[in-house]
């Protein structure tokens, strides 16, 4: 399927009583699942076992941080976007391997 495609099928199936929040939501959604998607592709991904092990505390607060963000109105482009998130993979990965070692 097309992303055109993709999105109609979505908004079809969206209730009658939509808002325009809610179909930038699903589309934003969409989007994400698709960029999770090449990501596992392209072999960007973490083994469940690593997973486990990063600093989800921290991840939470990186989260909440950019839910601030987005209720403000503050919105990164999707370069900026990746960007940071890199950055805090990064530091968590650093992070776990600092404590292992103690």
């Amino acid at each position: 399927m097309t992303v055109k495609e993709i999105v109609l099928d979505s908004i079809q199936n969206l209730p009658s009583d939509v808002t325009y929040e809610d179909v930038l939501e699903q589309v934003a959604i969409l989007a994400a699942i698709e960029r999770g998607q090449q990501a596992a592709r392209a072999g960007r991904v973490l083994p469940h076992d690593v997973f486990k092990e990063l600093d989800h505390a921290a991840i939470r607060e990186q989260l909440r941080l950019a839910q601030e963000d987005i209720d403000a109105g503050r919105f990164l482009t999707q370069a900026e976007m990746e960007e940071e998130v890199a950055s805090w993979n990064a530091e968590s990965l650093r992070r776990d391997a600092l404590e292992k070692r103690q």
